[in-house]
């Protein structure tokens, strides 16, 4: 219990929780003396410029060491000469794992800290951040990071369940769990990749993830879903790759993530192949004549980088966009996918059970991938890069494809059918049962079962929508 609310105290923790370095903002034109001196006297590491034109910049202790005394700088030039303006804000209230993400992304050590009033009240640094996670014992992101052996890296895997848990027992949006857990599986996937591809393959190829991991949707472990670009003028043999993806496929089977039952991994040299042979296949899947063309390119164009040459994806991508012409008759049999799946809502707006099945309800076929097939559809008619489904949605928004009010209805269907779905197998995790797609109404509150009748309603409304844009009753 010790461990479990440790774990939610980290994962909870604001910006404002951690230690805030006092901000202090003088002229540009201030001396590289007097500026100095205010560091030395206020105890500060770091200090904010406003120049004529108000424009903001950032001068840090390691500014004057590297720039002032190595460079033998004139004490009386202009401090705004040593100075950066590649400021990045964070709120306050913002997560503190947030704050960790951004500095990762961007390769910071600092962020300014705003409040709601978007006034400037301080700068958190990584020192700040790494002693307040120091006294907690699972900050997995940098163990991951500091990892050396595969043992390592699985035994801090097994920390991702209890923090979904965490998380969703103090009734954190699924959309924050979701993305918090792609990053940590992400940066997983890259760890075990280069621990175990040789090392032409690694700046040679790139490896991805498609499904809901492509999608950033994933939570607890489902099957893998991954596969591997191999850059042209890659020298290694094909018995070398497959010695690398097999070794992979089973290492992440150890790690937890069951073997895809379409065998959709990289292990499948289907999967696994050249650049050019890739373009080439996802030609054939274009033209449809297959009766499993339109599915793997639904499943590609929802893939991300996980580790490697991340422009091989790009230029793939970029290739796929190019070849999906405007016709209609492609989006048309691209989108009838969708006329398979009846979202469980009968007469006088009754839940249609499965009597197979212990009379519950598929949440997955019944609503969640209609959803994901509609706008995946719609994304890819509109050449969107993007793989996230609620993201799709605010992008075809801007795009005015779907109207604002319709956009805030799917997004609020969609990630309640999410997080339904996530405490129905949490529920089943801790009883030991199997993890699934279905859910049992009598598991539900009357307030839950109302909103998922809104969410199915919604989801049927979406379906229509989709069905009369494309004309799929003409097919």
């Amino acid at each position: 219990m010790k461990n479990n609310s440790e774990l939610a105290d980290i994962m909870l923790a604001k910006v404002k929780d951690s230690k805030i370095h006092k901000v202090t903002i003088i002229p540009y034109n201030t001396t590289i003396y007097e500026a100095a001196k205010i560091i030395k006297e206020q105890k500060i590491p770091t200090i904010i410029l406003k120049d004529n034109k108000n424009k903001l910049h950032i001068v840090t202790d390691s500014d004057f060491r590297e720039k002032v005394i190595l460079n033998k700088m004139d004490f009386d030039e202009e401090v705004g000469k040593i100075s950066s303006t590649n400021l990045v804000y964070v709120n306050e209230n913002d997560f503190l794992f947030n704050a960790q993400l951004i500095m990762s992304k961007h390769s910071l050590k600092r962020l300014v800290v705003k409040n709601n009033d978007e006034k400037i009240i301080g700068i958190v640094d990584q020192i700040s951040l790494s002693s307040f996670f120091a006294t907690n014992t699972f900050w997995v992101s940098n163990e991951i990071d500091t990892a050396q052996t595969l043992e390592e890296l699985k035994n801090i895997s097994t920390l991702f369940l209890k923090i979904i848990k965490s998380l969703e027992a103090k009734g954190v949006k699924i959309t924050f769990i979701t993305k918090l857990i792609n990053q940590l599986n992400i940066k997983l996937l890259n760890k075990i990749f280069n621990l175990l591809a040789p090392k032409e393959l690694i700046n040679k190829s790139t490896l991805i993830v498609m499904g809901s991991e492509g999608r950033c949707e994933q939570t607890i472990k489902t099957d893998q879903d991954n596969a591997l670009i191999i850059s042209d003028d890659c020298k290694l043999s094909k018995e070398q790759i497959n010695i690398f993806t097999n070794t992979f496929t089973n290492t992440l089977i150890e790690f937890g993530f069951p073997k895809c039952e379409g065998n959709i991994m990289v292990s499948n040299p289907y999967w696994c192949r050249k650049f050019t042979e890739f373009k080439n296949v996802i030609f054939d899947w274009v033209l449809g004549n297959k009766p499993d063309d339109f599915m793997n390119l639904a499943i590609f164009y929802d893939s991300i980088c996980a580790s490697g040459d991340r422009q091989l994806l790009l230029d793939l991508k970029k290739y796929l966009l190019k070849v999906t012409t405007d016709s209609q008759s492609f989006y048309m049999n691209f989108a009838k996918v969708i006329e398979s799946f009846e979202v469980p809502l009968g007469f006088f707006n009754r839940f249609i059970l499965d009597s197979k099945n212990h009379n519950q309800i598929d949440i997955k076929r019944g609503a969640i991938f209609i959803v994901v097939q509609c706008i995946r559809t719609l994304s890819l008619e509109n050449k969107l890069y993007r793989t996230n489904t609620i993201k799709r949605v605010q992008e075809l928004t801007k795009l005015n494809v779907l109207d604002e009010e319709f956009s805030k209805e799917i997004q609020e269907a969609f990630n309640f059918l999410c997080s339904i779905k996530l405490k129905t197998n949490l529920r089943k995790i801790k009883e030991g049962k199997k993890v699934d797609n279905f859910i049992t109404l009598e598991d539900l509150n009357s307030m839950q079962r109302d909103l998922l009748k809104d969410s199915f309603k919604i989801v049927n409304k979406l379906k229509e929508k989709i069905e009369y844009h494309y004309k799929l009753n003409f097919i």
